[in-house]
């Protein structure tokens, strides 16, 4: 675990592109020539490969995508997958955002994938009863229009993140997570890995309506597998976490997809 991952995997904090944002009056995907402060706290999304552009909305929204990604979907809109990335920490360098760079890098060359990442960082997320607050409207929507969902989350006191429950509880009740099919990461410092984070995790993702699909990734001992830079020091490791999102992509285009075409099919034809 000491040298950098080679062979079929990539150093993702090498060759950084331009890393821009998006300021709260403009809408996530509107870009602009202003570059995120150096003095930042947030962890960025590193991109090694491509042509890619990264947008971040300051309440939170990210749209990580690449050039080719952006023609083909504009060209055939109606064939895509939109994937949406929860961060569930906040913690200024934290390892939970290292291992999502991993798996937003995997798919952000797929054509017909835009993957986004919402990070509550700078939301303002209102505790239950509150109210509804922009951020949590905007957040509820950008879910509420996906084909699959993403939970990365740190394992704190024997469960997964406030951060994480937080998130939940704003989108919605009944929650814009029914009916998503859900993919979990878990990050942990221990020898045991965020194991039982994701079975927490996974009973309120299932309780809410979402479905869960099978093989969480757990990462133990994180603060050995990442350096500074965000770089994966465990080729197996980066592999497990790289395949969360593939997983995903996989279950949607061959069990959401084909459904959704043989519904546009029977509409075509008239059929009741």
């Amino acid at each position: 675990m000491a040298a950098f991952c080679q062979g079929g995997t990539r150093k993702v904090a090498k060759n950084v592109e331009k890393i821009l944002f998006v300021s709260p009056e403009h809408r996530v995907g509107e870009s602009t020539t202003k570059e995120i402060p150096e003095h930042t706290n947030e962890f960025p999304i590193r991109i090694g490969r491509g042509d890619h552009r990264r947008y971040e909305n300051r309440s939170g929204l990210t749209l990580v995508k690449s050039a080719t990604n952006e023609k083909n979907m504009s060209e055939n809109n109606n064939h895509h997958i939109r994937l949406v990335v929860l961060q569930g920490s906040v913690r200024p360098g934290n390892n939970t955002a290292k291992a999502l760079a991993l798996l937003v890098d995997e798919v952000v060359n797929n054509a017909r994938v835009f993957i986004e990442v919402i990070n509550p960082t700078s939301m303002h997320l209102p505790l239950p009863g509150q109210g509804a607050s922009e951020d949590a409207k905007r957040m509820r929507d950008t879910v509420a229009a996906a084909d699959g969902i993403i939970f990365a989350t740190p394992e704190y006191h024997g469960s997964f993140s406030s951060v994480t429950k937080l998130i939940i509880d704003n989108l919605g009740f009944p929650s814009v997570l029914s009916g998503k099919p859900i993919a979990l990461l878990g990050v942990a410092a221990g020898r045991i890995g965020a194991i039982k984070a994701l079975e927490h995790l996974r009973s309120v993702a299932s309780h809410v309506g979402g479905i869960v699909l099978p093989g969480p990734v757990s990462v133990a001992q994180v603060n050995t597998i990442f350096d500074d830079e965000g770089n994966c020091l465990d080729e197996g490791i980066e592999k497990m976490i790289r395949g969360v999102a593939t997983g995903l992509i996989h279950y949607i285009e061959n069990h959401i997809c084909p459904r959704i075409a043989l519904e546009a099919m029977v509409r075509s034809a008239g059929v009741a």
